[in-house]
């Protein structure tokens, strides 16, 4: 019996793609659209790449972060996204920690300039 990739019949290919009209809100379910990115700090243009704040990404009272909700989501729904969970979770305490390091260096900064002047 031969191995080769076979098109699916007509009926089949009516089949799934009734099963997909029908699937309730089938192009919304997942629905991040950019404009979620309209948060204080976020700095969004067609011509510009985006740019944040470190205080931004690392507060989760001030921020909602559409890639922590859609994982969020999908976690709810009993998908296993441990691993990119987890790399979310990472991320976002090396940019904690990162943050706590530049205020200590501009505390430093600004007690050696008072210190000078």
């Amino acid at each position: 019996m031969s191995t080769s990739t076979r098109k699916p019949s007509s009926r089949t290919a009516k089949s799934a793609r009734s099963k997909a009209a029908t699937a309730p809100d089938a192009l919304t379910r997942y629905h991040y659209p950019s404009e979620m990115l309209d948060q204080p700090g976020f700095v969004w243009s067609a011509n510009v790449h985006a740019t944040v704040h470190l205080a931004m990404l690392s507060d989760t009272t001030d921020f909602v972060s559409p890639l922590m909700a859609l994982l969020d989501q999908l976690r709810g729904e009993g998908y296993d996204i441990a691993a990119p969970y987890k790399e979310a979770v990472a991320m976002r305490a090396v940019i904690q920690q990162a943050g706590k390091a530049i205020m200590e260096i501009q505390d430093i900064v600004l007690r050696a300039n008072f210190l000078s002047g």
